[in-house]
């Protein structure tokens, strides 16, 4: 005799045995049995199940592994991964899966056996990679260009700042007198730049009337 979910029962968690299962209600969790599973019209199984055989008329979310998967014509099923061996599908069942069809082993070693394979796999996306170790050899050249490069902008940098230094020996003193406003006035007459602090008028006006 097959152990029935009636109805109007809801059962939340794991379900392991070696009985047939019917669900007539509604189960969310895990399914783990070594025989068969029905899943009723107007029921609904969510999450993850692992049966030797498997029978759909119901509602099915999830993921699923099975020797043999029926799909009735009432089946619904919105699925991650169904791997099956044996696949029937009726007319009028709706399925969205990712179906994988090999063969299946047992369900007693299914979950156990299943699980572990693609978790060892993802770790060893080699996270100890050295290779950065390379490139430091090439380290003694590149710094020598590096410090290299320095002294040449400084030197540019000097013999820039000397030359403003030479405009200091023009004739400030007789735009002393003059407000800012004049100077700017005077800059203006001739086309120059009017921004700036008085003593950068009094400079540019200089330069400009030497």
């Amino acid at each position: 005799m097959p152990t029935t979910i009636g109805q109007h029962i809801v059962v939340l968690g794991r379900i392991s045995g070696e009985d047939d299962l019917v669900v007539a209600g509604r189960v969310e969790g895990q399914i783990e049995i070594s025989g068969m599973l029905v899943v009723e019209d107007q029921a609904l199984v969510k999450g993850e199940v692992n049966a030797v055989s498997v029978r759909i008329d119901g509602r099915f979310e999830g993921r699923l592994r099975a020797e043999t998967l029926h799909l009735t014509s009432t089946a619904l099923v919105d699925a991650e991964l169904l791997e099956v061996g044996v696949l029937q599908i009726d007319d009028g069942a709706k399925v969205k899966a990712e179906i994988s069809m090999d063969d299946v082993p047992s369900a007693k070693t299914t979950i156990s056996a299943a699980r572990p394979a693609p978790a060892r796999t993802t770790p060893v996306a080699k996270t100890s990679a050295p290779a950065p170790r390379t490139p430091p050899k090439p380290t003694s050249s590149t710094s020598a260009a590096a410090a290299a490069s320095p002294s040449a902008t400084t030197t540019v940098v000097v013999e820039e700042v000397e030359e403003p230094e030479e405009s200091g020996e023009l004739d400030l003193d007789k735009y002393d007198d003059l407000t800012v406003k004049e100077l700017r006035d005077r800059l203006r007459d001739l086309d120059l730049p009017v921004s700036g602090t008085k003593q950068e008028l009094a400079e540019r006006l200089a330069e400009a009337e030497s």
